[in-house]
């Protein structure tokens, strides 16, 4: 209901950057709902919209969720493919926010494929900018990473000290 309320007010006024936040956010929707194909499509046309009217940060949040639905769909390769494209458009835009957001999602990605190295990284400058912005359930998310990177290593230490007495 309000999703058809928005996208008339924002084709009425002729708002791209609205419209294409509008179609960016109901992406994150149809991902929660399981429609995996349409909310793909959603974030294509946004991304195509606020690219336009050079929106770089809002379009590299676009491709964060584009990533995540290939990692959903266990596309691992293309999903960091498509969250470094992410974390790139929005590096420099200023908006902090989004690039906390991206640095989460990168570094979920990281620890579940087991690559904690590289996790640490984006653990590590995500907390940095989360604290410093003051961003509190940001910081709390990262927190859980690190837990959950924790939990994960260690048994990856247990499972690698097991094979070797085997």
């Amino acid at each position: 209901k309000y999703y058809e309320k928005s996208l008339k007010i924002a084709n009425r006024k002729k708002n791209r950057k609205l419209l294409g936040n509008i179609l960016r956010d109901k992406g994150y929707v149809l991902i929660k709902l399981g429609n995996l194909n349409e909310a793909f499509s959603h974030f294509k046309t946004a991304f195509s919209l606020l690219t336009e009217i050079q929106e770089t940060a809002h379009a590299g949040m676009c491709w964060q969720g584009i990533g995540y639905i290939q990692y959903l769909q266990g596309k691992f390769s293309a999903s960091l493919r498509s969250l470094k494209k992410a974390l790139y458009m929005v590096q420099y835009s200023g908006h902090i926010y989004c690039k906390v957001t991206i640095l989460f999602y990168l570094s979920v990605y990281h620890v579940e494929q087991e690559l904690f190295a590289e996790a640490q990284k984006y653990i590590k400058t995500g907390l940095r900018l989360a604290f410093e912005q003051g961003f509190e359930f940001e910081l709390a998310q990262f927190r859980r990473i690190q837990a959950k990177r924790a939990f994960k290593l260690k048994k990856y230490i247990k499972n690698c000290l097991y094979k070797g007495n085997n």
